[in-house]
């Protein structure tokens, strides 16, 4: 077969390496894709998780400092310790549970036995392995301040678990 001299195009090797090149890049562009989607899944879920606990914080702040209850409580029955020990929401299909804990005449919260879990309560039993315990440093002489830490756990969907935590201080009036 006779070529006509100058004759442009591209040959079958040089379209298969250009259409591999092009898979590759597409391969590469959809594992990126997968990554920020899961961040945002991740992202989300701490979203909720922190504003489950900044409701129930702002909750803690407003009760009277006689009235606060001690121990590990309900965050829906914050006056009455013996209620239900934890709290649980689903949103977005996943479960969020709360946990507080109490101790007064303190002012920082040390959780013994703590693994930033909320201790099995997510299962619906509240197993009470951790421990609310004053931080030494943080005793108080006298009883004017109660140390409060709110916890909201979840698991993700490749069954890891999470937490977010906030402490806070409710001091008695003067």
């Amino acid at each position: 077969m006779k070529h006509k001299t100058g004759q442009n195009g591209f040959t079958l090797i040089e379209v298969m390496v250009a259409i591999v090149v092009l898979v590759i890049g597409m391969v590469a562009v959809m594992g990126m894709q997968y990554m920020s989607m899961h961040g945002n899944t991740v992202s989300r879920q701490m979203r909720v998780a922190t504003n489950f606990s900044r409701d129930i914080l702002e909750q803690v702040k407003s009760l009277s400092y006689n009235n606060l209850a001690t121990g590990i409580f309900n965050p829906e029955n914050i006056f009455d310790p013996d209620a239900e020990s934890y709290n649980s929401s689903t949103t977005g299909g996943v479960d969020y549970t709360r946990v507080i804990w109490a101790v007064p005449s303190c002012s920082r919260i040390q959780l013994a036995g703590d693994d930033n879990t909320c201790d099995g309560a997510d299962d619906g039993v509240f197993d009470n392995n951790i421990t609310p315990l004053c931080d030494p440093a943080f005793v108080r002489a006298t009883n004017d301040a109660t140390a409060i830490l709110i916890r909201t756990c979840w698991t993700d969907k490749d069954d890891v678990t999470h937490s977010v935590s906030f402490p806070t201080v409710i001091w008695s009036p003067i």
